[in-house]
This record gives structure tokens, C-alpha cells and sequence, in this order.
């Protein structure tokens, strides 16, 4: 993590393996493998923390939209998401227990507009 990167830098922590890797694919402007196995976002470092950033903020964005009841009344971007096939099966599987249907019974239906 960049934690523990940061506490071997200031000479609190000893180097391992894993901050070793980090560091050494930091300082290639490589994404770390260890960040690409949480989320497939951008190879640059950079453009990865950023995308993370505002990923997390629309996220919590959506959690107040859905405390209030509100996260299905417009438009969802689903490219604000970091595994939107995650979200699209919850709420089918949501969906099916409301109608009180099988969740097979379903179907999925979408629509595209420029925005």
C-alpha cells in the first residue's frame, strides 16, 4: 500500500517484498499489479488515483441518492462504478424479490440517449 511505501521511505518500516514491487513499478509509471487485481482502471498510476477518486465520490454520491430513496428516479452512469455487472445483478436479484418472480423470469432491458 502507499502507507507502508511511505513508512519505508521516512525509515519506519523495512522494506519487503510486496512494497519493493510497488515502489518498483511506481517509479516505472506502472500501475501495480496489486491495485489492477482490485480494479482494471487505467495503466498510468496517476490516471489510476484519479479515476479511484472520483469513482469513490460518485459512489458515495449514490449512497446519498439511495438513502433518500432517489438512486433509481434518472439517469445512471454506470461507468462510475468500479464492477457495474455487480450492481446490475443485485438489482436484478432485488427486483425478483419484490415482484415475488424467479429471478431467471427476468429480462434485462436498456435504452441509450446522448447525454
Amino acid at each position: 500500500s502507499l502507507a507502508a511505501l511511505s513508512k519505508v521511505i521516512r525509515g519506519t518500516s523495512l522494506l519487503s517484498s510486496e512494497v519493493q514491487k510497488l515502489a518498483s513499478a511506481l517509479l516505472n509509471q506502472k500501475c501495480p499489479l496489486a491495485w489492477q487485481s482490485k480494479w482494471e482502471g487505467p495503466e498510468d498510476p496517476l490516471q489510476y488515483l484519479r479515476s479511484l477518486v472520483a469513482r469513490a465520490l460518485a459512489i458515495q454520491n449514490w449512497v446519498e441518492k439511495a438513502e433518500k430513496q432517489q438512486l433509481l428516479s434518472e439517469t445512471l452512469d454506470l461507468s462510475e462504478l468500479f464492477h457495474p455487472d455487480t450492481f446490475l445483478n443485485a438489482l436484478r436479484q432485488e427486483t425478483a424479490r419484490v415482484m415475488s418472480c424467479s429471478v431467471d423470469s427476468l429480462k434485462f432491458t436498456a435504452s441509450w440517449k446522448e447525454i
